[in-house]
């Protein structure tokens, strides 16, 4: 398949939405896991999750208030 346009494009794309939902499920089912455990819906966010962007620390771990603000 032939995606064209740039990063924020292609990750609103709902081709590309449902190959990376196809693959997900593929690998859950291999590693058996249960019904609840399997994301039934995703969402692909072009903005990188860096110390820059103000979502995670220095140590990459998530500022939960900032991140649920934003999103």
């Amino acid at each position: 398949m032939f995606v064209s346009g740039d990063f924020e494009t292609v990750c609103k794309d709902e081709r590309i939405v449902k190959l990376i939902s196809e693959d997900i499920r593929k690998v859950a089912i291999e590693v058996k896991l249960t019904k609840q455990e399997i994301p039934s819906n995703i969402y692909v966010e072009s903005l990188q999750w860096l110390p820059e962007s103000g979502l995670v620390t220095d140590a990459f771990k998530l500022k939960r208030k900032v991140r649920c603000r934003f999103f």
